[in-house]
């Protein structure tokens, strides 16, 4: 992946090759740590998500005033 490696729950061999690979590259938990940082940017700050809930009850005021009228 992009932002981590995911493996299979309560796979300790993927885990530690996961972890294995990590190590072997410095440069690929560099680049994975900087996509992650941006992701979380993108989608999880609190800004983010005050803005994505005004817009989600927005949108359902419209839709409750759309079926009322």
């Amino acid at each position: 992946g992009q932002t981590g490696h995911v493996v299979p729950p309560n796979d300790a061999a993927a885990f530690a090759a996961a972890m294995q690979s990590l190590a072997e590259s410095p440069e690929q938990v560099s680049y994975m740590g900087e996509a992650a940082r941006t992701r979380y940017h993108s989608l999880f700050t609190a800004e983010k998500m005050a803005a994505d809930y005004l817009t989600l009850y927005q949108q359902l005021q419209e839709s409750r005033a759309l079926r009322c009228d």
